[in-house]
């Protein structure tokens, strides 16, 4: 569980990309929540908070059921050494619990723009925003989706979060894994969107 902890925690994004893989979605009939659970990897409580309830009701809104983490346990970051064990229990629980569906959203990477002069100080910071949609097998988890965004800390704020999540929606919406359809109330089968 912990490699797989650390392998998330580490994975970074060169550029704005996404990826679908083509591994099987389809659902098999078994007795689990096909609900997603959305996931924040942050130490900002209010930021997590924000994301989860922001991307909820966004989600929702496409009648895709999603609720945030904090609705299957209440478990806080207290610190990044901290983190792959608080994960790991949030990912037990989810077990525990029958989810199999979860979105991860982490700042997989930060870099300093620096004054290009003698003082070399540091302007401001990019975050490397990442979101993988994945399905969860016991401890093994399979990745669906991958979408990459980079913003300023400047941005990183309640405005910046509401625009991170209409962009991964936007970006789910082209990718067919949301659908338009959808939102005007004629629901897609699970097997199109749901991992």
């Amino acid at each position: 569980m912990y490699y797989i902890v650390s392998f998330l925690l580490l994975i970074s994004c060169a550029s704005t990309t996404k990826t679908i893989d083509n591994a099987e979605k389809s659902i098999t009939i078994k007795e689990e929540k096909q609900t997603l659970v959305i996931i924040a990897l942050t130490l900002n409580e209010k930021a997590r908070t924000q994301f989860e309830l922001d991307m909820q009701a966004a989600l929702l809104s496409y009648d895709v059921p999603a609720i945030s983490s904090r609705v299957c346990f209440d478990i806080a970051f207290e610190s990044y050494s901290k983190l792959p064990e608080k994960f790991g229990e949030m990912i037990r629980a989810m077990d525990d619990q029958g989810y199999r569906n979860v979105m991860i959203t982490m700042v997989a990477d930060i870099e300093n723009i620096i004054a290009e002069d003698a003082s070399n100080k540091v302007l401001d910071k990019i975050y490397h925003l990442e979101t993988q949609l994945y399905n969860l097998e016991g401890n093994t988890f399979f990745s669906q989706w991958k979408f990459c965004l980079h913003i300023l800390e400047s941005d990183l704020n309640a405005q910046g979060i509401s625009y991170y999540v209409k962009k991964i929606v936007k970006e789910m919406e082209k990718d067919l894994m949301i659908t338009k359809k959808q939102k005007e109330g004629t629901k897609i089968p699970y097997t199109i969107w749901m991992l």
